[in-house]
């Protein structure tokens, strides 16, 4: 079920949800906040991840997200400039394939070992305003923590849809997202 304010599914005592900050206006991105780099999770905790390990990974969780992400006006330079779309699709084939590697890293190493699993996932939504609509995004990852809420999580794709009429699911690449799928040079997109 989505959050009714964030449009992200809510945590549950099968799943946790963490939210992924999404990418300023002129800085670096900051993937999450200093409580969630170096405080485990209590769920995570009471199935043997101690504090090292979670900071370990968080940050590079946080390295990743942090270097490879565009500001949005270095996006916004680079489709009015044309010659910047090369550089920008190239940093979003590199986050890309970088998360996914990060997941699998760290779902063998550290959450699968434990009976949990790990994916990061994201939400595009309609907000309504004066004049039209206002498309805003929310990122985030899940940690399922039931054989069962594994497997639901795994097959989920990667993103939501939110529409004010149609109201949530999941779906794959959207047409928000058309131009970004068609030109990843086959980096499948993970957030």
């Amino acid at each position: 079920m989505l959050d009714s304010t964030l449009r992200r599914p809510a945590s549950t005592p099968e799943r946790l949800v963490v939210d992924v900050y999404l990418p300023s206006c002129c800085g670096q991105r900051e993937a999450l906040d200093e409580e969630s780099i170096h405080t485990v999770p209590p769920q995570v905790a009471m199935r043997g991840v101690d504090q090292e390990t979670w900071q370990k990974w968080m940050s590079e969780f946080q390295c990743i997200v942090r270097d490879d992400s565009l500001p949005v006006m270095g996006v916004l330079v680079s489709v009015l400039s044309g010659i910047g779309i090369p550089y920008a699709l190239y940093k979003l084939n590199r986050l890309q394939r970088a998360l996914a590697r990060f997941q699998d890293e760290f779902n063998k190493n550290v959450m699968e070992p434990r009976g949990m699993y790990m994916k990061t996932a994201s939400s595009t939504f309609d907000a309504a305003r004066e004049h039209g609509h206002l498309h805003l995004q929310a990122d985030w990852f899940a940690i399922a923590f039931t054989p069962s809420e594994i497997r639901s999580l795994k097959a989920e794709e990667y993103h939501y849809w939110y529409g004010p009429c149609s109201g949530a699911h999941y779906a794959g690449p959207t047409c928000t997202r058309c131009v970004e799928v068609g030109l990843l040079c086959g980096a499948k997109l993970v957030m």
